[in-house]
């Protein structure tokens, strides 16, 4: 089509062929290819399809070790992603956003067991919060039902969860102090609040003195303490675990 036959045409139809001569972009999950209004670009140039990306979203609503929503390591923009969701989908992101922001030892939660909605920061707040869904009154200081009248005696049910960690064998993060469970691998944990650790004496990691990561100190690693004596045993059936996986997926390569 020549320059000036397009120039004649009607505006609708020029903005039809128009669109036709753009080249789609291919989605770098489901490689599918759609057009540029109908993806998110990310800072590292890979495209995603706003379905896609409304998975990715919903991952990182669910697991905030995910959080923010990246690719090659660099987060996606909060305003691209916010509009590729719906009113409710958006409201929960920006919740869990404001969540997953906020320091994990500063986070207030309602006292409700059946609501346990994010309230927020409890710096700088009044010492009683009351909860936007079910409206229950929660005492910043103890974490527990607003007590206007009574003395707080602290947060009982923290000494509570840190006492059965003890009995289990828990560990507890240095940085964010969130408890935390080896289920498999080696001692080397990275909790959510990217802090690197050793499981076994609870130090940051390359900071102790502890036998670290090599299949046949942790298989046959002794027990030096009592204290660690539950992280070893369950260090060693989780170690025996990941090397076994290791093997299989040698033999099946």
């Amino acid at each position: 089509m020549t320059d000036a036959a397009f120039s004649t045409m009607p505006s609708s139809s020029r903005i039809m062929i128009s669109r036709r001569w753009i080249p789609k972009l291919e989605c770098a999950s489901c490689f599918e290819k759609f057009s540029r209004w109908k993806c998110v670009v990310a800072p590292c140039s890979h495209v995603y399809c706003r379905k896609c990306t409304v998975s990715l979203i919903d991952v990182c609503i669910e697991d905030e070790s995910l959080y923010p929503v990246k690719c090659c390591k660099q987060p996606l923009s909060k305003t691209q992603l916010s509009g590729t969701l719906n009113a409710k989908r958006r409201a929960t992101f920006e919740l869990k956003s404001r969540e997953f922001s906020t320091s994990p030892d500063l986070r207030a939660y309602c006292c409700n067991p059946q609501c346990s909605t994010f309230l927020g920061s409890s710096s700088g707040r009044p010492s009683d919060i009351v909860c936007r869904t079910c409206r229950t009154s929660t005492c910043i200081k103890c974490r527990q039902h607003s007590h206007s009248n009574e003395t707080c005696q602290g947060n009982a049910g923290t000494l509570k969860v840190q006492e059965m960690a003890r009995k289990e064998g828990w560990q507890t993060c240095p940085g964010c102090k969130t408890i935390v469970e080896l289920h498999e691998g080696c001692f080397h944990m990275t909790c959510r609040c990217r802090t690197e650790f050793c499981y076994l004496c609870g130090s940051k990691w390359k900071r102790c003195k502890c036998m670290q990561w090599r299949e046949d100190v942790v298989v046959n690693a002794p027990v030096v303490d009592g204290n660690g004596a539950q992280n070893v045993r369950r260090a060693e059936r989780s170690a025996f675990k990941h090397i076994l996986m290791r093997w299989i997926g040698r033999l099946r390569r």
